[in-house]
Parts: structure tokens; C-alpha cells; sequence
């Protein structure tokens, strides 16, 4: 697929939030366009988005899982830095346990819909 065309429909929908969406979806879109430098991140998100409106594309599953240890480690970095946070290791911790159980459910989800290639 070409990835121009593949990621012009994330693009719009990134460029509409930013513009026309409240703070929490422009600190959103913010997040979006830090991890989307990740290819496999960019193919996860562009697959969530163009399958949420009703386009069907298929993802491998190395992608899937490429994506969610990269949001993992951008997350505990976030932690890491974040002097709030007295607890990072429980913190990191609790962050992973959200994580794999998002990444099982999205696998079961895209299985049971057979969009992996």
C-alpha cells in the first residue's frame, strides 16, 4: 500500500482535532504526532483510524506488537521524568499491566475480525 495514501486519512483526522477539538484533544494530538515518528506506531494508529470509519486494511502482528513496547517505553520515560510520580517502578508497573491487557484485547479484537495479513 502506498504510504502516502495510507497516512492522509490519519493526517485529516489529526489536522480536525488539532484544529477544531479542546485542549484534551489537542494534547492528544500532540502525543499522536510524538509517537507517530515510530513506523510501527504510524501503521497501528493509521489501521485504528481507517478501519474506525469504515475502511478495511490488514496489520501483521509484529506490528502490533512493535507499536505497544514502543508506547511502553515512551510511557516509562514519561514516567521517569514526571517528579510527581514518588513510585515510578509501581507506577511503570501498573502502566505495563494496562498496556498488555489493551494489546490482548486488540489482538483478540483484530483476529476476530481477520485483519491480520
Amino acid at each position: 500500500m502506498n504510504t502516502n495514501k495510507k497516512h492522509y486519512l490519519t493526517e485529516i483526522f489529526l489536522d480536525v482535532l488539532e484544529k477544531k477539538g479542546n485542549k484534551l484533544s489537542q494534547e492528544f494530538v500532540r502525543k499522536v504526532r510524538a509517537f507517530i515518528k515510530s513506523p510501527d506506531f504510524a501503521e497501528l494508529f493509521d489501521f485504528l483510524v481507517t478501519n474506525a470509519v469504515g475502511g478495511r486494511i490488514l496489520i501483521k502482528p509484529p506490528v502490533v506488537e512493535n507499536a505497544i513496547d514502543y508506547i511502553i517505553k515512551r510511557y516509562e520515560q514519561e514516567i521517569e521524568g514526571d517528579v510527581r510520580i514518588s513510585d515510578k517502578e509501581n507506577a511503570k508497573r501498573q502502566m505495563k499491566t494496562y498496556m498488555h491487557t489493551y494489546k490482548n484485547l486488540l489482538t483478540a479484537f483484530i483476529e476476530a475480525n481477520y485483519l491480520f495479513e
